[in-house]
């Protein structure tokens, strides 16, 4: 049997409130393109 993996956010939307955590690893740029649409 294979061992299931949880996703690292497990909820759909909402995700704002991770910003203040997540942005800071992301490096210093000018432009930022969001090619994927999240969980649509």
């Amino acid at each position: 049997m294979k061992m299931q993996t949880l996703p690292i956010v497990p909820w759909i939307g909402g995700k704002r409130r991770l910003a203040k955590h997540i942005l800071p690893l992301f490096p210093a740029h000018e432009c930022y393109v969001e090619p994927f649409c999240g969980a649509a």
